[in-house]
């Protein structure tokens, strides 16, 4: 005879449907991804998780959007240095 409880459990959708992404990811049963969440919360590791999920939106925001505004402006810089050559090097060959 097994020594597992047995119950239903009632959770909102969006939470189950990120129990089935997560178990699909880690190739595991919903159960025992489920049980995993467990452990790792009771062991404090879940919680270390979601604080640097935190920690990482915050440099994110901080440090990383700040830099792709001012990557994506050099891109756009560079595109028109590049049609420049373009134009100049068309020119040059109709001579």
């Amino acid at each position: 005879m097994s020594d597992d409880a047995h119950f239903r459990l009632r959770i909102p959708r969006h939470l189950k449907e990120w129990v089935e992404e997560r178990a699909e990811a880690n190739n595991r049963s919903i159960n025992a991804e489920i049980l995993s969440c467990i452990e790792l919360a009771k062991d404090g590791v879940l919680v270390l998780e979601d604080d640097a999920r935190v920690r990482y939106r915050a440099i994110a925001h901080d440090v990383l959007y700040p830099l792709r505004a001012e990557i994506e402006k050099d891109i756009e810089d560079m595109k028109s240095e590049i049609n420049a050559l373009r134009s100049e090097i068309q020119s040059r060959k109709s001579l």
